[in-house]
């Protein structure tokens, strides 16, 4: 996993989550991009997919922000020793 930009000991999280946020956004742009040029077929998912794929996406989402709850609060009691 790429360190973040900017990543130094005087950032704090919100710095952090700000900066992941703005290299995620960028990370989607470009694969954006690059889908933009792929040639299109007759596979393409059909709505059913496409809603079952987008349950699967926000559940994972959930998951990360569940695990990203608890990795905060186990830096928080960390800083507090």
């Amino acid at each position: 996993m790429d360190a973040l930009e900017g990543d130094s000991p005087g950032d704090g999280p919100a710095a952090q989550a700000a900066e992941l946020r703005r290299q995620a956004e960028d990370r989607l742009d470009a694969l954006a991009v690059a889908a933009a040029t792929l040639p299109r077929d007759d596979s393409a998912p059909v709505p059913e997919d496409v809603a079952a794929i987008v349950h699967e996406l926000r559940v994972h989402q959930v998951e990360l922000e569940m695990q990203n709850e608890e990795l905060r609060r186990a830096q928080g009691e960390l800083e507090e020793q």
